[in-house]
């Protein structure tokens, strides 16, 4: 398991990332909070665009108070996507993998590979776990410009 250490990264490696994640992963997830003090801060016009784009491709969406094996406080909308190339640009233009905040955002955005977690994130903490133990594909992500710290592989959260 690789721990990001990028507490920011730049568009362009941003970008050349969630290209290889579509290339890697068949589905993503994130969350929407479902919370009362959203009233009035116009978050659903914010993310319109975005949830246009991804709404054709929405598997599942529920709601929980767990995700990604992490207990949340409070209920939030969780959306299952299917990973189509259609969404890299919509995906591309939040700029940044920790800028998935609440509430320009949608939170937490979550890659996945045949049900298994590949890369998972908390935003609003940037933090990030790459769930491989691959050498090649940690060169890969090594030229991509990805730093990080290898540790002991732990679960991988499931879809």
């Amino acid at each position: 398991m690789l721990i990001l250490k990028n507490k920011s990264m730049d568009e362009k490696k941003y970008n050349s990332f969630i290209k290889y994640l579509h290339k890697k992963c068949d589905m993503i997830s994130f969350v929407i909070p479902d919370l009362e003090y959203a009233v009035g801060v116009n978050y659903e016009d914010r993310i319109k665009r975005l949830m246009e784009v991804v709404e054709p491709f929405i598997v599942k969406n529920y709601k929980s108070d767990e995700y990604c094996f992490r207990k949340t406080e409070g209920l939030y909308n969780i959306y299952n996507v299917a990973f189509h190339r259609d969404l890299i640009e919509v995906l591309c233009s939040v700029r940044g993998l920790y800028n998935w905040i609440y509430p320009y955002y949608p939170e937490d955005l979550c890659f996945y590979k045949n049900g298994m977690c590949f890369l998972k994130s908390i935003a609003h903490e940037k933090e990030c776990w790459i769930y491989t133990e691959d050498d090649a594909e940690i060169k890969i992500l090594e030229k991509l410009g990805l730093k990080f710290i290898k540790m002991p592989f732990e679960q991988v959260p499931l879809l």
